[in-house]
């Protein structure tokens, strides 16, 4: 009985000893909001696939995917620089305008000219799609404002107060719930609206807060406060990057679509899209601890060995529980959709729930290389990361359908994971070979 009062006094002392710690605490909030969003994201698809035809499903889901994509690229890199540079910058609000101002700038351009030429190559199905204007605006609208909450909730973050991120994204995900079932009698479109329409409510009442964080800010349009910090380099790295890795959630419903019949197309993509969501509440784990490890590396006196050992040590634990609860409730989960996503789904989400491991160490990789503002290498890695996944997803589906894509995925990720290795292994060896000689 000692023995065990003294293991739980351990535990306990370990455990508040983890909440005082900057990196714990950030992590923590940033893997809360990643959990609630995914939930609320699956709860989400949940209803539209309930309310929604698979098709419509399938239709809206690529629509996102290809939004989310654009923009990533309108984003600029930018929240990757806003979390390096914002800590120890001396004009923090001037920083905040400049990237909210570059960010809506690309957007409009990027939106515009993207959704001009839709219908030079996307398939015709989707093309009948943008034939609304209706449609059309709400698509730039959503592009525009999710160009800008990754600003925001970074914003926060290097502040110390992911919880406020937490607020707003959580908003985001609750709202468009009764959205998307007050809109179902304009089908795809509905979809779009709800999202669209829960985004923005969510961006403007959350960026009232940020005086709270950085005195005296006043929203602005101006992009002084970029000059001269050196965040225009590494966003640019970090741009790239971030287009490549978000190319390859956001191209894989469309490569489904396209390589498959149509009808079918659809209905596999809306298979694949309710797998991936659910993954995403694994994903969160590695993605909340390497940018935690991110922000605390960006301050001063930082231990980054320490803390790197202390994102494995709080992190992988979480981890092992995740996996084994997905493959437990994952057929169960994908059968509150429908009895079929838990037949057409459930393989292919076990395999992209083993990815969650390498996304840990791979996190960890590049955010040890942000923090010394290397970000080359990454970009590197992750283009031939989308290189193995892309063609491992489009060569394999027509054997093995959703699960060749999931595949992918895992293939990807682990072409990653050998890359950053040997990138290591190069360096260790170039600091050695003065020493040695």
């Amino acid at each position: 009985m000692a023995n065990d009062k003294e293991g739980r006094g351990t535990t306990i002392a370990r455990m508040r000893g983890a909440l005082r710690t900057s990196l714990f605490r950030t992590s923590f909030f940033l893997l809360l909001r990643s959990g609630v969003n995914a939930g609320l994201g699956f709860v989400f698809w949940l209803v539209v696939g309930r309310l929604y035809v698979p098709t419509e499903v399938g239709y809206a889901a690529t629509l996102l995917s290809l939004v989310l994509l654009l923009a990533r690229i309108a984003a600029l890199g930018l929240p990757q620089g806003i979390l390096r540079f914002l800590p120890s910058d001396p004009d923090r609000n001037g920083l905040i305008n400049g990237a909210f101002t570059a960010s809506a700038i690309a957007a409009a351009v990027i939106g515009v000219v993207f959704f001009a030429g839709f219908s030079l190559w996307a398939d015709p199905e989707l093309t009948l799609l943008l034939v609304d204007p209706t449609m059309i605006a709400v698509l730039l609208v959503s592009l525009m404002f999710f160009a800008l909450d990754g600003v925001l909730d970074n914003a926060f973050t290097a502040a110390r107060r992911a919880d406020y991120g937490l607020v707003r994204t959580t908003t985001f995900y609750t709202l468009r719930l009764p959205l998307a079932a007050l809109f179902v009698p304009i089908g795809v479109l509905g979809i779009a609206a709800a999202w669209t329409v829960s985004l923005v409510v969510s961006i403007l009442s959350a960026a009232i807060l940020l005086p709270r964080f950085f005195p005296g800010y006043r929203p602005s349009l101006t992009l002084k406060g970029m000059r001269g910090r050196g965040i225009i380099g590494f966003s640019i790295w970090n741009y790239m990057t971030g287009i490549v890795a978000g190319a390859s959630a956001s191209l894989l419903p469309l490569i489904i679509v396209s390589r498959l019949p149509a009808g079918v197309g659809g209905e596999a993509a809306a298979y694949f899209f309710a797998a991936y969501s659910i993954a995403t509440l694994l994903y969160a784990i590695p993605h909340s601890f390497s940018t935690s490890l991110l922000v605390e590396g960006s301050h001063a006196n930082t231990d980054m060995p320490t803390e790197r050992r202390r994102t494995l040590r709080y992190s992988a634990p979480l981890l092992v529980v995740g996996i084994a609860g997905l493959v437990l409730l994952g057929r169960p989960l994908l059968g509150l959709i429908r009895d079929e996503y838990a037949t057409a789904s459930y393989e292919a989400l076990v395999l992209l729930a083993l990815a969650s491991p390498i996304m840990l160490v791979t996190g960890i990789f590049s955010s040890d290389l942000q923090v010394g503002k290397r970000v080359r290498p990454i970009f590197a890695v992750t283009t031939l990361s989308l290189v193995v996944t892309l063609m491992s997803a489009y060569f394999a589906l027509p054997t093995f359908g959703i699960l060749g894509v999931a595949g992918g995925v895992v293939a990807g990720q682990a072409t990653k994971l050998l890359l950053y290795v040997s990138l290591r292994q190069i360096r260790r060896n170039q600091r050695s070979e003065p020493a040695s000689a």
